[in-house]
């Protein structure tokens, strides 16, 4: 699978190096084993192969795994390229992960063979302490910190540059978090919370310098965003919203502008209504014409399609629901008769968007990861027994390049949720509808069971590394067996 990233080498550095930026007459191969500092082979790494396409002056990124053997091999290779590699391991903090990224500096412009040799992990005699709060001084309570080393990439000397650093949950009712151990240096460090990322803006990384028997403390302050409330209707009155989905996923909703992420969506509710999260930058912008608000409609003639119906006014904006501002657009009608429902429609279907459970995966999650999705409800006894058999899995999995991640499928409160996940210590993503589950115009468990494609609870689907669906309607006793045909797909 490959991802299209913009920028990270400039044309002019490749020409200089490579002195042509032509296509190869053959594809390039590069192959090498990884091992680790004791020079045992190292399975499961990540290789990051870059290419510079100079027609579209884009970096093209494949990944490719190391075998048992510590192995890889990449040769659909056409470009100038670097080489790097990337690996991960758990902390004693639980949830947390350390990194190791390891890049030989250098473009290459013909087949090579390039060994890596991931060392220990560094360890120091430096402490981080830190305070997290919000605007108003109160206590950020749940967060993770980012902590990496800071790396001269533009250094193409060939060198062996390497990147470590660490991501670590906190939960304290202080906002208070100690790090100790790490080795000197010049880190970038943050923090952040990944099921809040639309309510918050959270603070930019800071560069901070770590010596050796010193305590460095650290304070991040975290913003709440305002929220506004707007409403869409159809131009018969009735709220756009469709009772009907043409397909699974398919959601009225709004695109706003986000300083830190680009663009994040807002579902429209069966009212009407969206929750317009925004800084005063963002609501800025909005005003002055630089950003705008777009209404999105799923296309009814394509599958996991959405086609723009418009701008949403930002004067129609309110910070009272009750004095939200609409506008009427056209409702999209069914051009298509939808085949009759089927229990396999998700099949060889690329899996539709999380964003309608306020999950969203990181590149980490996402790149080249196949996704093991559950369906279930905490309040039925095979649905617990089944997460929880994930979640004494998750690590496994995960080593295997399979992302875990639950959705709540039936109608209940969100706290309550959030309680039982937090006593269970589930460690992956959890979602739920992104409507007002607390009130009797949420979504019902129904209509997400039919949307995708859901019979009974727990229902599992899982994708390919293309997160294409491959199977569905398996219990958690046959998950080897599934994972085996994954493999060999």
């Amino acid at each position: 699978m490959r991802v299209i990233n913009g920028g990270i080498l400039c044309l002019s550095i490749l020409m200089t190096l490579t002195g042509s930026i032509t296509a190869q007459e053959k594809m390039m191969t590069c192959s090498g084993v990884i091992s680790d500092a004791q020079g045992q082979p190292v399975a499961g790494a990540k290789v990051e192969i870059k290419q510079n396409n100079p027609f579209t002056k884009n970096i093209e990124t494949a990944y490719v795994q190391t075998d048992k053997s510590g192995r890889y091999e990449y040769s659909k290779i056409e470009w100038p390229y670097t080489v790097g590699v990337a690996w991960d391991q758990k902390t004693s903090v639980k949830g947390g992960r350390k990194l190791q990224y390891l890049r030989r500096n250098k473009v290459f412009d013909s087949s090579q063979k390039l060994d890596f040799k991931i060392g220990a992990f560094p360890t120091g005699s430096a402490n981080l302490s830190g305070r997290v709060t919000d605007q108003h001084g109160k206590p950020f309570q749940n967060f993770t910190v980012r902590i990496h080393k800071k790396v001269d990439w533009n250094n193409f000397s060939g060198l062996l540059l390497v990147d470590y650093g660490y991501l670590l949950p906190f939960s304290s009712s202080d906002g208070k978090f100690d790090i100790n151990d790490l080795p000197a240096g010049t880190y970038k460090i943050t923090v952040l919370h990944p099921q809040k990322w639309d309510r918050y803006e959270f603070p930019k990384p800071q560069e901070v310098t770590l010596e050796n028997n010193k305590t460095t403390n650290l304070t991040c302050q975290v913003f709440e965003k305002k929220a506004y409330y707007g409403r869409v209707l159809f131009d018969d009155g009735k709220a756009a919203y469709i009772d009907s989905p043409p397909w699974p996923g398919a959601r009225t909703y709004v695109k706003l502008p986000s300083s830190q992420l680009g663009e994040i969506p807002a579902i429209i509710d069966r009212e009407g209504y969206f929750t317009a999260y925004l800084t005063d930058t963002e609501l800025e912008q909005l005003k002055n014409r630089e950003s705008k608000i777009s209404i999105y409609y799923p296309s009814y003639e394509n599958k996991y399609l959405f086609v723009d119906h418009g701008m949403f006014p930002v004067e129609l904006l309110s910070k009272e629901k009750s004095k939200a501002g609409a506008i009427k657009k056209q409702k999209a009608e069914p051009r298509i008769i939808m085949p009759a429902y089927s229990t396999r429609f998700l099949r060889n279907k690329p899996l539709p968007e999380l964003y309608e459970f306020g999950i969203v995966l990181s590149a980490l999650d996402a790149t080249d990861k196949a996704i093991l999705l559950c369906f279930f409800d905490y309040q039925q006894q095979p649905s617990r027994n089944c997460i929880q058999q994930l979640n004494k899995r998750a690590q496994e999995l995960k080593a295997k390049d399979i992302t875990v991640i639950a959705v709540q499928a039936s109608k209940v409160e969100r706290v309550k949720l959030d309680e039982w996940v937090k006593q269970n210590n589930i460690d992956f993503p959890v979602g739920m509808n992104w409507e007002d589950t607390s009130s009797e115009l949420g979504t019902g468990k129904e209509e997400i069971l039919l949307n995708w494609g859901v019979r009974s609870l727990p229902w599992l689907i899982l994708t390919d590394k293309e997160q294409v669906v491959v199977t569905d309607k398996f219990s958690i006793d046959e998950l080897n067996e599934k994972i085996k045909i994954l493999r060999q797909k």
